[in-house]
């Protein structure tokens, strides 16, 4: 997303951390005075209830930018789901910088329509899809997202991929149940018939081979 001059000028205002999976973005860093440059790992967007059930509305994957400029922050919870590395940008500097780049300006407003398309994607999918189809679309997605293009090297997001159509899932099931509307049992029972009707195989609790991404494709309703 950021060009190298672009990546000097905010490294020059940022302070460079190494997050923890599980810390709280929100509580470690105020998001209200500062933005977040995410440099590898991946991290969850929660809206919260008081009872302390959650929604997960979004996942992010390096590199991309948490909290946007010139916009105050929603109250969400911003939560590594995996090690990452951030840069954390003073808000004012960053707008700063955006401001004398009106490039940098164009893409950071594509970025907002993307997010805004990937909001509308997830609504279809929690409000007509059924919980088959509900995981099918999430496997694909993320077979998608966090592949590496060179086998045995690490996407940007930090997960490690060995072999074509084989990801190491960001989220536990409870996770995916949370992103998705669903129970934790009813994720795994989804899993096991996907994995029963050959469609994909886990070799381990996380990492998911898809075996016939055709037919996953017409499971997810595509």
């Amino acid at each position: 997303m950021l060009t190298a001059e672009e990546s000097r000028q905010i490294a020059a205002v940022s302070t460079r951390r190494h997050v923890s999976p599980g810390t709280e973005l929100m509580s470690a860093l105020n998001l209200h005075e500062s933005c977040v440059a995410l440099l590898r790992g991946v991290v969850k967007i929660s809206r919260l209830l008081t009872d302390g059930r959650q929604q997960i509305v979004s996942l992010k994957a390096a590199p991309d930018l948490l909290g946007s400029p010139f916009a105050p922050p929603g109250e969400v919870s911003v939560r590594a789901v995996t090690e990452a590395e951030i840069y954390c940008v003073p808000r004012p500097a960053l707008e700063s910088i955006v401001l004398q780049n009106r490039v940098l300006e164009h893409r950071l407003h594509l970025r907002a329509l993307e997010d805004l398309s990937e909001a509308e994607a997830l609504l279809l999918t929690l409000g007509r899809k059924t919980a088959r189809e509900r995981i099918a679309t999430f496997l694909l997605d993320m077979a998608g997202r966090f592949r590496s293009a060179e086998l045995g090297k690490r996407c940007d997001c930090g997960l490690a991929i060995s072999e074509p159509g084989v990801v190491d899932l960001p989220l536990t099931r409870a996770e995916i149940g949370d992103f998705l509307g669903l129970t934790f049992e009813t994720v795994s029972r989804q899993f096991a018939a996907l994995r029963k009707d050959g469609l994909i195989e886990f070799t381990d609790a996380r990492r998911v081979s898809v075996k016939d991404r055709t037919r996953l494709r017409v499971a997810a309703g595509c």
